[in-house]
Protein backbone atom coordinates (compact mmCIF):
# COMPACT_ATOMS: atom_id res chain seq x y z
CA UNK A 1 0.00 0.00 0.00
CA UNK A 2 0.99 3.25 -0.82
CA UNK A 3 2.25 5.76 1.62
CA UNK A 4 0.03 8.17 0.96
CA UNK A 5 -3.09 5.62 1.48
CA UNK A 6 -1.68 5.35 4.81
CA UNK A 7 -1.37 8.55 5.92
CA UNK A 8 -5.18 9.12 5.08
CA UNK A 9 -6.32 5.44 6.83
CA UNK A 10 -4.33 4.79 9.49
CA UNK A 11 -4.02 8.20 11.02
CA UNK A 12 -6.57 9.23 12.80
CA UNK A 13 -7.09 5.90 14.45
CA UNK A 14 -3.34 4.64 15.00
CA UNK A 15 -2.77 8.43 16.93
CA UNK A 16 -5.45 6.97 19.99
CA UNK A 17 -4.28 3.18 19.59
CA UNK A 18 -0.88 4.48 19.91
CA UNK A 19 -1.33 6.68 23.11
CA UNK A 20 -3.75 3.57 24.69
CA UNK A 21 -1.01 1.48 24.17
CA UNK A 22 1.53 3.28 25.95
CA UNK A 23 -0.27 4.37 28.35
CA UNK A 24 -1.35 0.62 28.97
CA UNK A 25 1.98 -0.98 28.38
CA UNK A 26 4.88 1.91 28.70
CA UNK A 27 5.81 1.24 25.49
CA UNK A 28 8.13 3.56 23.96
CA UNK A 29 9.58 2.09 20.69
CA UNK A 30 6.91 2.63 18.42
CA UNK A 31 7.59 1.94 14.36
CA UNK A 32 5.70 1.72 10.90
CA UNK A 33 4.76 -1.15 8.86
CA UNK A 34 6.85 -1.17 6.01
CA UNK A 35 5.33 -2.47 2.37
CA UNK A 36 5.58 -4.55 0.72
CA UNK A 37 6.12 -7.67 3.65
CA UNK A 38 3.97 -10.35 2.62
CA UNK A 39 7.60 -13.42 2.36
CA UNK A 40 9.93 -14.17 4.64
CA UNK A 41 12.47 -12.41 2.72
CA UNK A 42 10.45 -9.31 2.47
CA UNK A 43 9.63 -9.39 6.39
CA UNK A 44 9.59 -6.03 8.57
CA UNK A 45 11.93 -6.76 11.51
CA UNK A 46 10.81 -5.25 14.47
CA UNK A 47 13.34 -3.64 16.99
CA UNK A 48 12.42 -4.53 20.65
CA UNK A 49 13.58 -2.40 23.42
CA UNK A 50 13.48 -3.58 27.36
CA UNK A 51 9.91 -2.15 27.31
CA UNK A 52 8.81 -3.79 23.58
CA UNK A 53 7.87 -2.37 20.70
CA UNK A 54 4.85 -1.36 18.80
CA UNK A 55 4.66 -1.29 14.68
CA UNK A 56 1.58 0.89 12.92
CA UNK A 57 0.17 -1.80 10.16
CA UNK A 58 -2.36 -1.63 7.77
CA UNK A 59 -4.14 -4.93 5.71
CA UNK A 60 -5.02 -4.27 2.16
CA UNK A 61 -5.34 -0.61 -0.04
CA UNK A 62 -8.12 1.26 2.25
CA UNK A 63 -11.21 1.14 3.52
CA UNK A 64 -14.11 -0.82 1.92
CA UNK A 65 -11.94 -2.87 -0.84
CA UNK A 66 -10.76 -6.87 -0.88
CA UNK A 67 -7.46 -7.56 -0.36
CA UNK A 68 -5.14 -10.56 -0.50
CA UNK A 69 -2.26 -8.67 1.82
CA UNK A 70 -0.81 -10.44 4.49
CA UNK A 71 1.72 -8.67 6.54
CA UNK A 72 4.53 -10.79 8.01
CA UNK A 73 7.25 -9.10 11.07
CA UNK A 74 10.74 -11.31 12.45
CA UNK A 75 12.33 -10.30 15.39
CA UNK A 76 14.64 -12.23 17.83
CA UNK A 77 14.46 -14.14 20.97
CA UNK A 78 15.84 -16.56 23.26
CA UNK A 79 15.45 -19.91 24.66
CA UNK A 80 13.19 -19.30 27.72
CA UNK A 81 11.38 -16.13 26.23
CA UNK A 82 7.45 -15.73 26.19
CA UNK A 83 6.13 -13.54 23.88
CA UNK A 84 3.35 -11.31 24.42
CA UNK A 85 2.17 -10.65 20.67
CA UNK A 86 -1.35 -8.69 20.79
CA UNK A 87 -3.30 -6.83 18.05
CA UNK A 88 -5.29 -3.77 18.62
CA UNK A 89 -6.90 -3.33 15.33
CA UNK A 90 -9.72 -0.30 14.21
CA UNK A 91 -12.73 -2.94 15.19
CA UNK A 92 -14.11 -3.11 11.49
CA UNK A 93 -12.28 -6.34 10.60
CA UNK A 94 -11.18 -9.88 12.00
CA UNK A 95 -7.55 -9.88 12.89
CA UNK A 96 -5.92 -13.52 12.38
CA UNK A 97 -2.39 -14.12 14.16
CA UNK A 98 0.40 -16.71 13.64
CA UNK A 99 3.70 -17.54 15.22
CA UNK A 100 6.56 -19.30 12.92
CA UNK A 101 10.05 -20.05 13.75
CA UNK A 102 12.89 -19.66 11.42
CA UNK A 103 12.21 -23.29 9.31
CA UNK A 104 8.32 -22.22 8.43
CA UNK A 105 6.86 -23.76 11.07
CA UNK A 106 3.65 -22.49 12.42
CA UNK A 107 4.48 -22.59 16.04
CA UNK A 108 1.50 -20.88 17.74
CA UNK A 109 -1.64 -19.20 16.12
CA UNK A 110 -4.98 -17.24 17.66
CA UNK A 111 -8.03 -15.89 16.67
CA UNK A 112 -9.69 -13.88 19.21
CA UNK A 113 -8.35 -12.70 22.14
CA UNK A 114 -9.73 -13.84 25.33
CA UNK A 115 -9.79 -11.74 27.79
CA UNK A 116 -9.40 -8.78 25.44
CA UNK A 117 -6.79 -7.42 24.46
CA UNK A 118 -5.36 -3.94 26.99
CA UNK A 119 -6.85 -0.67 24.69
CA UNK A 120 -9.11 -2.59 22.22
CA UNK A 121 -12.46 -1.87 21.42
CA UNK A 122 -12.93 -5.31 19.41
CA UNK A 123 -13.19 -8.83 20.53
CA UNK A 124 -12.13 -9.89 17.25
CA UNK A 125 -8.70 -8.83 17.99
CA UNK A 126 -5.94 -11.66 18.24
CA UNK A 127 -3.02 -12.44 21.16
CA UNK A 128 -0.20 -15.03 21.37
CA UNK A 129 1.30 -15.17 25.18
CA UNK A 130 1.73 -18.73 26.17
CA UNK A 131 4.14 -20.13 23.52
CA UNK A 132 7.80 -20.31 25.24
CA UNK A 133 10.70 -19.92 22.77
CA UNK A 134 12.20 -23.49 22.48
CA UNK A 135 15.84 -22.11 21.34
CA UNK A 136 17.70 -18.77 20.41
CA UNK A 137 17.19 -17.53 16.94
CA UNK A 138 14.89 -15.87 14.25
CA UNK A 139 11.05 -15.83 14.65
CA UNK A 140 8.18 -14.48 12.99
CA UNK A 141 4.36 -12.87 13.13
CA UNK A 142 2.28 -12.89 10.59
CA UNK A 143 -1.39 -10.92 10.38
CA UNK A 144 -4.32 -11.62 8.35
CA UNK A 145 -7.83 -11.35 8.06
CA UNK A 146 -10.65 -14.04 8.93
CA UNK A 147 -10.84 -16.02 6.67
CA UNK A 148 -7.52 -16.58 5.50
CA UNK A 149 -6.53 -18.43 8.15
CA UNK A 150 -2.40 -19.46 8.22
CA UNK A 151 -0.50 -22.61 7.29
CA UNK A 152 2.98 -24.12 7.46
CA UNK A 153 5.93 -22.10 5.25
CA UNK A 154 4.08 -18.49 6.10
CA UNK A 155 1.70 -19.74 3.80
CA UNK A 156 -2.56 -18.64 3.70
CA UNK A 157 -4.81 -21.68 3.41
CA UNK A 158 -7.57 -19.80 1.92
CA UNK A 159 -6.70 -17.76 -0.75
CA UNK A 160 -10.14 -15.66 -1.03
CA UNK A 161 -10.24 -12.11 -0.85
CA UNK A 162 -11.43 -10.50 2.44
CA UNK A 163 -11.45 -7.26 4.31
CA UNK A 164 -8.69 -5.52 6.21
CA UNK A 165 -8.17 -2.75 7.94
CA UNK A 166 -5.48 -0.45 10.27
CA UNK A 167 -4.55 -2.25 13.25
CA UNK A 168 -1.33 -1.62 16.44
CA UNK A 169 0.65 -5.05 16.49
CA UNK A 170 2.64 -4.97 20.12
CA UNK A 171 5.44 -7.23 21.01
CA UNK A 172 6.81 -8.22 24.58
CA UNK A 173 8.21 -10.60 26.42
CA UNK A 174 11.04 -11.35 25.17
CA UNK A 175 15.35 -10.60 25.30
CA UNK A 176 15.87 -6.95 24.25
CA UNK A 177 17.13 -6.33 20.57
CA UNK A 178 18.17 -2.82 21.23
CA UNK A 179 20.27 -1.92 24.80
CA UNK A 180 19.09 0.40 26.51
CA UNK A 181 20.11 3.67 26.68
CA UNK A 182 21.03 5.83 30.14
CA UNK A 183 19.43 9.78 29.93
CA UNK A 184 22.62 10.65 32.29
CA UNK A 185 25.14 12.70 30.96
CA UNK A 186 28.72 10.89 30.33
CA UNK A 187 30.16 13.07 32.90
CA UNK A 188 28.17 12.13 36.05
CA UNK A 189 27.58 8.24 35.39
CA UNK A 190 29.43 6.25 38.06
CA UNK A 191 32.55 4.34 37.72
CA UNK A 192 31.97 1.13 36.37
CA UNK A 193 32.16 -1.84 38.99
CA UNK A 194 34.46 -4.50 38.51
CA UNK A 195 34.09 -7.48 36.98
CA UNK A 196 33.64 -10.89 39.20
CA UNK A 197 35.63 -13.88 37.97
CA UNK A 198 33.36 -16.03 36.33
CA UNK A 199 32.16 -18.81 38.37
CA UNK A 200 32.61 -22.35 36.52
CA UNK A 201 29.41 -23.64 35.01
CA UNK A 202 29.47 -27.32 34.06
CA UNK A 203 28.93 -28.49 30.28
CA UNK A 204 25.60 -28.66 29.26
CA UNK A 205 24.85 -30.98 26.28
CA UNK A 206 21.56 -29.26 25.14
CA UNK A 207 23.70 -25.98 24.56
CA UNK A 208 25.02 -27.51 21.02
CA UNK A 209 21.54 -29.66 20.97
CA UNK A 210 20.39 -29.72 17.45
CA UNK A 211 17.01 -28.25 16.94
CA UNK A 212 14.69 -30.67 15.31
CA UNK A 213 10.71 -30.20 14.70
CA UNK A 214 8.18 -32.63 16.37
CA UNK A 215 4.49 -32.89 16.23
CA UNK A 216 2.30 -33.47 18.91
CA UNK A 217 -0.27 -36.36 17.49
CA UNK A 218 -4.21 -37.40 17.71
CA UNK A 219 -4.19 -37.19 21.53
CA UNK A 220 -7.22 -38.91 22.73
CA UNK A 221 -9.32 -37.75 25.96
CA UNK A 222 -12.00 -37.91 28.11
CA UNK A 223 -11.10 -35.07 30.34
CA UNK A 224 -9.98 -31.09 29.99
CA UNK A 225 -7.46 -31.01 32.87
CA UNK A 226 -4.17 -33.63 32.46
CA UNK A 227 -4.26 -34.62 35.77
CA UNK A 228 -7.49 -36.75 34.55
CA UNK A 229 -6.00 -38.47 31.56
CA UNK A 230 -3.30 -40.24 34.11
CA UNK A 231 -3.17 -43.88 33.23
CA UNK A 232 -5.56 -43.17 30.26
CA UNK A 233 -3.96 -42.83 26.96
CA UNK A 234 -0.30 -42.61 25.47
CA UNK A 235 0.67 -39.07 23.68
CA UNK A 236 2.16 -39.85 20.27
CA UNK A 237 5.23 -37.65 19.12
CA UNK A 238 6.35 -37.52 16.04
CA UNK A 239 10.22 -36.24 15.31
CA UNK A 240 9.86 -35.32 11.97
CA UNK A 241 13.51 -35.83 9.26
CA UNK A 242 14.21 -32.81 7.39
CA UNK A 243 17.37 -32.84 4.66
CA UNK A 244 19.85 -32.37 7.84
CA UNK A 245 18.45 -34.87 10.08
CA UNK A 246 17.79 -38.27 9.87
CA UNK A 247 14.63 -39.24 12.40
CA UNK A 248 15.09 -43.29 12.13
CA UNK A 249 19.09 -42.55 13.36
CA UNK A 250 18.00 -42.02 17.33
CA UNK A 251 19.31 -43.44 20.10
CA UNK A 252 14.92 -44.15 21.32
CA UNK A 253 16.49 -45.05 24.59
CA UNK A 254 18.01 -41.25 25.41
CA UNK A 255 14.64 -39.93 24.40
CA UNK A 256 13.12 -37.62 27.38
CA UNK A 257 9.68 -35.69 26.72
CA UNK A 258 7.37 -33.81 28.93
CA UNK A 259 6.90 -30.34 30.41
CA UNK A 260 10.74 -29.29 30.66
CA UNK A 261 11.87 -32.54 28.24
CA UNK A 262 14.06 -34.40 31.47
CA UNK A 263 11.21 -36.86 32.13
CA UNK A 264 11.96 -40.36 31.46
CA UNK A 265 8.26 -40.80 29.98
CA UNK A 266 9.41 -42.89 26.91
CA UNK A 267 6.66 -46.13 26.57
CA UNK A 268 7.67 -47.37 22.78
CA UNK A 269 8.61 -46.12 19.19
CA UNK A 270 7.20 -47.40 16.30
CA UNK A 271 9.84 -50.07 14.96
CA UNK A 272 9.25 -48.39 11.10
CA UNK A 273 9.38 -45.18 10.46
CA UNK A 274 6.29 -43.19 8.91
CA UNK A 275 5.81 -40.15 6.72
CA UNK A 276 3.94 -37.88 8.89
CA UNK A 277 4.48 -34.45 7.03
CA UNK A 278 4.62 -36.36 3.42
CA UNK A 279 7.61 -35.21 2.37
CA UNK A 280 9.08 -37.63 1.46
CA UNK A 281 11.20 -38.48 4.68
CA UNK A 282 10.53 -41.02 7.01
CA UNK A 283 9.58 -39.88 10.55
CA UNK A 284 9.98 -41.51 13.88
CA UNK A 285 6.32 -42.03 15.78
CA UNK A 286 7.19 -42.63 19.92
CA UNK A 287 4.63 -42.82 22.67
CA UNK A 288 5.25 -41.14 25.90
CA UNK A 289 3.35 -42.25 29.30
CA UNK A 290 1.10 -39.23 30.41
CA UNK A 291 1.46 -39.99 33.79
CA UNK A 292 4.93 -39.43 33.53
CA UNK A 293 5.57 -36.23 31.73
CA UNK A 294 4.91 -33.58 34.60
CA UNK A 295 1.78 -31.72 32.50
CA UNK A 296 -0.51 -29.35 34.88
CA UNK A 297 -3.06 -27.74 34.33
CA UNK A 298 -2.71 -24.76 31.89
CA UNK A 299 0.65 -26.00 30.28
CA UNK A 300 0.51 -25.31 26.09
CA UNK A 301 3.96 -27.06 25.30
CA UNK A 302 5.49 -30.54 25.38
CA UNK A 303 9.59 -30.81 25.24
CA UNK A 304 11.96 -33.22 23.80
CA UNK A 305 15.52 -34.08 24.08
CA UNK A 306 17.96 -36.63 22.77
CA UNK A 307 20.76 -38.19 20.82
CA UNK A 308 21.28 -40.23 18.03
CA UNK A 309 23.08 -43.49 17.91
CA UNK A 310 26.42 -41.72 17.34
CA UNK A 311 25.83 -39.04 20.54
CA UNK A 312 24.86 -35.91 18.63
CA UNK A 313 22.25 -34.46 20.93
CA UNK A 314 19.20 -32.65 19.87
CA UNK A 315 16.01 -31.10 21.23
CA UNK A 316 12.37 -29.79 20.25
CA UNK A 317 8.97 -28.45 21.61
CA UNK A 318 5.68 -28.21 19.93
CA UNK A 319 2.46 -27.10 21.00
CA UNK A 320 -0.01 -29.51 22.92
CA UNK A 321 -2.80 -29.41 20.80
CA UNK A 322 -6.92 -29.64 22.56
CA UNK A 323 -9.25 -31.73 20.90
CA UNK A 324 -13.15 -32.27 21.75
CA UNK A 325 -14.11 -34.45 24.64
CA UNK A 326 -15.96 -37.68 23.80
CA UNK A 327 -19.19 -37.83 22.86
CA UNK A 328 -21.35 -38.47 25.72
CA UNK A 329 -23.07 -42.23 25.48
CA UNK A 330 -26.76 -42.03 24.23
CA UNK A 331 -29.11 -43.23 26.50
CA UNK A 332 -31.21 -46.70 25.24
CA UNK A 333 -34.74 -47.53 24.98
CA UNK A 334 -34.70 -48.82 28.34
CA UNK A 335 -33.11 -45.68 30.23
CA UNK A 336 -35.12 -43.09 28.13
CA UNK A 337 -38.31 -44.95 29.82
CA UNK A 338 -36.69 -45.64 33.57
CA UNK A 339 -36.99 -49.91 32.88
CA UNK A 340 -34.79 -52.08 34.00
CA UNK A 341 -33.84 -54.99 31.11
CA UNK A 342 -33.57 -57.37 33.83
CA UNK A 343 -36.99 -56.64 36.02
CA UNK A 344 -38.51 -56.55 32.30
CA UNK A 345 -37.50 -60.25 31.79
CA UNK A 346 -38.17 -61.26 34.88
CA UNK A 347 -41.74 -60.16 34.68
CA UNK A 348 -42.51 -61.37 31.34
CA UNK A 349 -40.77 -65.02 32.65
CA UNK A 350 -43.68 -64.65 35.61
CA UNK A 351 -46.51 -63.91 32.87
CA UNK A 352 -46.46 -67.12 30.96
CA UNK A 353 -45.94 -69.34 33.68
CA UNK A 354 -49.34 -68.15 34.78
CA UNK A 355 -50.51 -68.74 31.30
CA UNK A 356 -49.37 -71.84 31.37
CA UNK A 357 -50.73 -72.73 34.68
CA UNK A 358 -54.24 -71.63 33.14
Amino acid sequence: MSTRLKKRFKAPLIGMSLLCLTGVHGIAAAQSETEPNDTKAQSHPLVVTSSGTTVSGYIGAGAGSLTTDLDLYSFEARAGDVPNIAIVSDGTWDTFLGLYDSAGNLLEMNDDAYPMNAGSSSAMDSRIDTYRIAADGVYYVAVTPIPRYLGANYSVINTSSTYGGAYDLTLQGVTPSVPPVSEAPSSQLPPPAPVPAPVPVPDSPAADATVVTIEVRHWSRDDDEPENRRYRKLIPVAILSSADFNAMDIDRNSLAFGATGSEDSLARCRKRGKDVNRDGKRDLVCYFKTELTGFQVGDVQGFLNGTTVKGEAFQGSAALKIFRLAKEKREGWHERHRLNPRQDRERMRVRHERRDDD
